[in-house]
């Protein structure tokens, strides 16, 4: 008899009051995912406080610093605006660090994709809701801390081990919602 499920990773800090904001407009059963605004420990909104699916063009530009510093410079960016002055933000994706979500919905498109780990979850989970016509949103007047990183810097220590992992969830992606063949070499 599961409502809704609350994904959220362990550094993460947030007010009762925030929490029930994005509770009460997740059950309006208007959006199938719903968050609060994403802020750093110093309250700035980071740049992946949510996003647009990636496309294959976002990921080509991705792959080499040089596209992506030129395209960071033309203002191109699959990032929102960091500029959130309305009361709701409706997005493509939300932050996998913490976000509500309906469970008849979560369970509709299977719940977490097993054979991605730690990088692209979001990608996947929000790629399917968007396939069925579900919509998400931020709730910007519900502001919750994220410590960024904490976590996966204690268990994941090499650089060269968490590059791997993007890479395989990336690849897993390309191949599930844009249907690439599973030969091609990414890494």
């Amino acid at each position: 008899n599961v409502k809704n499920f609350i994904i959220s990773n362990p550094d993460i800090e947030i007010s009762e009051e925030s929490f029930s904001k994005i509770i009460n407009k997740l059950n309006q059963k208007k959006y199938a995912a719903v968050s609060g605004l994403v802020l750093n420990p110093d309250n700035s909104i980071p740049r992946n406080f949510s996003w647009k699916l990636p496309k294959y063009r976002d990921i080509l530009i991705e792959t080499f610093i040089t596209t992506t510093l030129l395209f960071q410079k033309l203002g191109i960016s699959r990032f929102y605006n960091q500029d959130v002055t309305e009361k709701y933000k409706s997005v493509e994706v939300l932050s996998g660090c913490f976000f509500a979500i309906d469970a008849s919905v979560f369970e509709q498109i299977g719940f977490f994709d097993e054979s991605t780990f730690l990088y692209y979850e979001e990608n996947n989970i929000f790629s399917s809701l968007h396939k069925l016509g579900y919509s998400s949103i931020v709730v910007t007047n519900a502001p919750l801390v994220h410590y960024g990183g904490t976590s996966t810097k204690k268990n994941i220590n090499s650089y060269f081990k968490m590059q791997k992992i993007y890479s395989n969830s990336e690849k897993k992606y390309l191949i599930n919602y844009f249907f690439i063949i599973k030969n091609v070499s990414f890494l």
